[in-house]
């Protein structure tokens, strides 16, 4: 089987560049109890590569946009391979702490942390300066 990339990042450009989507009828699927679930659908165009898989599909939270489940299926293709198609599904789902994403809440306060500056974005000038000419 073809190795399995989870980077969000990764699998959404993936889907925005091989992909055509389908949005199915909402369903109900045991991660969100009650709460019916989106269903899109990723079908692969023709002539893309050809290890990816056929068709991805995920179920998501209407309110929050959680995966609660994600299908992998490869049917019809890879004809040599035992797995046909991988699932995900959402185990659990807990509150975090209003602290979670800054990074004291995951160590000793008396550990030293560098603190890295992102290089903020320029917006370039219409006309050009004097001071780059120089």
């Amino acid at each position: 089987m073809p190795p399995i990339s989870l980077r969000i990042a990764d699998l959404l450009k993936t889907i925005e560049n091989d992909y055509s989507l389908d949005l199915r009828k909402d369903e109900l699927i045991p991660a969100f109890g009650s709460t019916p679930a989106r269903h899109l659908v990723a079908i692969k165009r023709e002539g893309f590569r050809p290890l990816l898989p056929m068709k991805i599909s995920f179920w998501t939270h209407p309110d929050t946009g959680v995966v609660g489940r994600l299908i992998l299926d490869w049917t019809g293709q890879l004809e040599n391979v035992a797995v046909r198609q991988v699932t995900f599904e959402l185990a659990e789902q807990k509150p975090l702490p209003d602290a979670w994403y800054e990074h004291a809440s995951h160590h000793e306060n008396i550990r030293p942390v560098l603190m890295l500056e992102v290089p903020s974005v320029r917006k370039e000038s219409a006309e050009p300066t004097d001071q780059l000419n120089k």
